[in-house]
């Protein structure tokens, strides 16, 4: 059975999901709950700290991303090395430049450098809506505008060539959900599961397919939508307009594949606001013809400022004043922005200024943290089997604490000497200035240096491929 839960923000949607799945873990069921990416962490520690570790292992928290992995591991298809978006770059580049004597609607277009990124970037939003080259090429025959037909021909033509390209050697994140979807073909997956999704707005082209296997194969499927019925009221321009699409599609895909739908489960109350005055503007916002509030507002302020840093200056200000005058602590204050770059400059700048302690909650790439890149080293120089190239990265990360100079010697003498895989284990002995007549008592001092530096880089290594071989 497929239940659609409706509510808007901060009617407790998260809060029943969870406990519907803490409710089936218990009693022994698989469960698994679809959250998007940023929210997985989040909720699988709530269900440990609400239901305990015995139930928490019996709920597979995951993402799609997560979701066609464990397929993958499942069915197949883990194999092969994904593309980085650097070579998704070269590919595209080759791929119009096959094309370029073809090419008459982006002849011309073809000799900016940007061209390239352009077009890639166009078929990722393809790739997204799960359009494939065949699909492209038949709406440009279907198009009567001869201009915007010959644009979408010569498109397909890049786009066919591009993925022939990728499909030689490569796998692209992008394709994940349609080669999940593929491989769910035939199988029931989801039957001994019970599935929840929460916290999504809609879902791109690959996504839905993937929930159509869900609903129409799992014992029961619960999903939130963002919206208070099923009847779009406002033209379809409302603030939740988008979501009522989505449960109507999804409830389609249910009716289609004979599933029956539970009457939509209605979360009416708003536990989020403990403030009168907010929960009134929650629910009146997205009405037409909202309400007016009765009694004199006191929490709500309406400020207009110049530009951000003015902005920012009176958020820093009223910050200050609630601090020092009312008692309140830093840690019990949050500034929520739409876009954070626009207010990241001016938020370092004034804050600084003020004397007040930020965090910003925003994504750093991981590869930036210097631990996470030594132990990636570390894990890709025993997966290459101690490739000097990998070796190389690992010294110079600050995980092994070598100095430049010890790092500098020991890839000169790699590069001199093309030091491989198997030489790295035993003792150098070449000299490390090359090829030469005299062996120095001076080269024989820098080549102990650098021996004394292989040590401290391969042995820590050696130790770790033997800890892990089983694993």
């Amino acid at each position: 059975m497929f239940y659609p839960i409706m509510g808007s923000s901060g009617s407790g949607k998260t809060h029943y999901i969870l406990q519907k799945a803490g409710e089936l873990a218990l009693r022994g069921e698989k469960v698994i709950v679809i959250v998007p990416e940023q929210f997985s962490f989040e909720t699988e520690r709530s269900a440990y700290r609400l239901f305990g570790a015995e139930a928490a292992l019996n709920i597979e928290v995951l993402s799609f991303t997560r979701l066609c992995s464990k397929v993958f591991y499942t069915y197949g298809g883990v194999a092969g090395e994904y593309i980085s978006e650097v070579a998704k770059q070269t590919v595209i580049s080759l791929a119009v430049g096959e094309l370029a004597d073809k090419l008459e609607i982006y002849s011309s277009a073809v000799k900016n450098p940007t061209f390239a990124v352009t077009i890639l970037g166009a078929i990722e939003e393809f790739k997204n809506a799960g359009i494939l080259p065949e699909q492209v090429a038949q709406t440009a025959l279907e198009i009567k505008s001869s201009s915007l037909s010959s644009k979408l021909a010569e498109l397909s033509e890049i786009y066919a060539v591009y993925k022939a390209m990728i499909d030689l050697g490569y796998l692209d994140s992008k394709d994940d959900l349609s080669r999940c979807v593929k491989m769910l073909e035939g199988h029931n997956f989801f039957s001994e599961y019970t599935v929840l999704i929460d916290s999504f707005m809609t879902y791109m082209a690959g996504e839905y397919a993937l929930i159509n296997h869900i609903v129409g194969e799992a014992k029961d499927t619960y999903i939130t939508f963002i919206c208070n019925s099923l009847t779009e009221q406002s033209g379809e321009m409302g603030v939740f307009s988008v979501a009522v699409k989505t449960a109507g599609r999804i409830i389609k895909m249910a009716k289609a594949s004979a599933v029956e739908v539970h009457t939509p489960i209605k979360l009416t109350e708003c536990p989020r606001f403990e403030n009168a005055e907010l929960a009134f503007l929650q629910q009146e916002y997205p009405q037409q013809i909202p309400e007016h509030y009765p009694d004199k507002v006191s929490a709500i302020k309406l400020v207009e400022a110049k530009d951000p840093y003015d902005e920012i200056a009176y958020v820093a200000a009223t910050i200050c004043k609630l601090v020092r005058e009312d008692g309140m602590r830093y840690k019990d204050i949050a500034v929520i922005a739409r876009n954070l770059a626009r207010f990241g400059t001016a938020v370092e700048d004034i804050f600084e200024r003020y004397g007040i302690p930020v965090f910003a909650d925003k994504r750093d790439d991981l590869l930036a943290v210097p631990l996470v890149r030594g132990i990636l080293a570390a894990l890709d120089a025993i997966d290459k089997g101690f490739e000097t190239q990998s070796l190389i990265a690992f010294a110079k990360s600050t995980l092994m604490g070598l100095s430049a100079l010890e790092v500098a010697s020991l890839e000169n003498y790699c590069y001199i000497w093309n030091t491989k895989g198997a030489a790295w284990k035993n003792e150098f002995t070449a000299n490390p200035n090359g090829l030469s007549d005299r062996f120095s008592d001076k080269d024989r001092k820098q080549l102990d240096e650098i021996n004394v530096t292989r040590d401290k880089l391969i042995k820590p290594l050696i130790t770790l491929r033997e800890t892990v071989k089983s694993c």
